[in-house]
């Protein structure tokens, strides 16, 4: 009796899906592609906001900057330090100095005017001017390097936009102090907007890569139907609903809301 009741259930389902169509509607929810809660890696306190809900920006626009004086004036003395070679010109000049007075002295050692002593001080001073000159070379190395890395610190004191969007929300005012990896503004981009479908397999199985779909906004009065492409087949079936996930890219230009509930029908 179980397997019979079973099958015929089977039977129902399997006959329900032979009449299902492309062009049949099929719900799912438009979502931005890209929805973004921003932060900063390090506290301080707020310096500026330049940015207000509804603000359109670009990538790499300057949302919101932390107080930054004093890092600020870190990152000019070793600027400083990084572009000075007064101690390299000196130690220069000095190991030049040091080859010419060994030079003389073999000179002198050769006629036997010095002995070996002295000759093999002349020798040593050589290698010690010499890796003074090396030593302040590595040094203003180093000096390059740790200003490459303050100014990394300093550049962690503003709020840098990832991609072009839309500002949805701002949590903070100037003078607000602000931890560490605590979201404190959303971004988001509504164009195009982005839908994971679940249509039945029957359906999906005729659909492909670059296929057209209608999207309907059904919440908009007179809202038209928005041509969309398909971005992704899934290749996996949720075995419960019996359903593939169709992702559709939607072109957006006239800002229609992301989270709507969409209607979607294909060719």
């Amino acid at each position: 009796m179980l397997r019979t009741t079973s099958f015929i259930a089977t039977l129902i389902f399997l006959c329900g899906a032979a009449y299902l169509r492309p062009s049949d509607g099929f719900d799912a929810i438009a979502v931005p592609e890209h929805d973004l809660d921003l932060g900063f890696v390090i506290r301080g306190e707020v310096k500026s906001v330049t940015v207000q809900p509804g603000d359109q920006v670009k990538q790499g626009d300057v949302l919101i900057s932390l107080v930054d004086d004093a890092i600020i004036a870190q990152e000019n003395l070793q600027q400083i330090r990084a572009k000075s070679t007064l101690e390299i010109a000196a130690s220069k000049s000095e190991f030049d100095l040091a080859i010419l007075e060994e030079t003389a002295a073999q000179q002198a050692y050769d006629r036997h005017a010095i002995n070996d002593l002295e000759m093999q001080r002349a020798k040593t001073n050589t290698i010690r001017k010499r890796l003074a000159w090396e030593l302040f070379i590595q040094r203003q190395e180093e000096a390059i390097a740790q200003h490459k890395q303050i100014v990394a610190q300093l550049q962690q004191h503003h709020l840098v936009a990832p991609i072009n969007g839309r500002i949805e929300i701002v949590n903070v005012d100037i003078g607000e102090l602000v931890a560490d990896v605590k979201p404190v503004l959303r971004l988001v981009t509504i164009d195009p907007l982005v839908i994971d479908a679940p249509v039945p397999m029957a359906v999906a199985n005729t659909l492909k890569v670059g296929n057209n779909a209608n999207v309907m906004f059904p919440q908009l009065i007179g809202s038209p139907s928005i041509q969309g492409t398909i971005d992704h087949v899934a290749t996996i079936a949720d075995p419960g609903s019996e359903t593939q996930i169709i992702r559709i890219i939607v072109p957006n230009p006239d800002g229609f809301p992301g989270g709507s509930h969409v209607v979607v029908t294909f060719h």
